[in-house]
C-alpha cells in the first residue's frame, strides 16, 4: 500500500516485514518532556517495569531455544512470548 501512496502526516506506520518505524518530520523532533507530566510518569514506570522482563525473554531466547528451532517456530514461539507479557 505504501509503495503507492504516501501515508497521512499524523500517521507513524510500522513495516512489520523490515521492523522499520516511519515518523513524520514534524514528531520526529518530540520528545518526551513534551508529553502531559502524568501520563508520561505512568508511561515510564510501566516501561521500566515492564524492561526487566522483555530482557529475560530475549535473553532466554538467544540462550537456547532459537538456535534449535527453525525461524518460523522461534518467530512463533517468540511472539506467543510477548503476547503473554501484553
Amino acid at each position: 500500500y505504501f509503495d503507492l501512496h504516501d501515508p497521512p502526516q499524523d500517521v507513524v506506520c510500522i513495516d512489520l516485514d523490515t521492523n522499520m518505524l516511519y515518523i513524520s518530520d514534524e514528531k520526529k523532533n518530540m520528545n518526551w518532556k513534551q508529553l502531559p507530566k502524568k501520563p508520561c510518569k505512568n508511561l515510564l514506570s510501566t516501561l521500566k517495569k515492564l524492561y526487566p522482563q522483555l530482557s529475560s525473554v530475549h535473553r532466554k531466547t538467544q540462550e537456547g531455544s532459537a538456535i534449535e528451532m527453525t525461524p518460523i517456530e522461534a518467530d512463533f514461539s517468540w511472539q506467543k512470548k510477548t503476547t503473554q507479557l501484553e
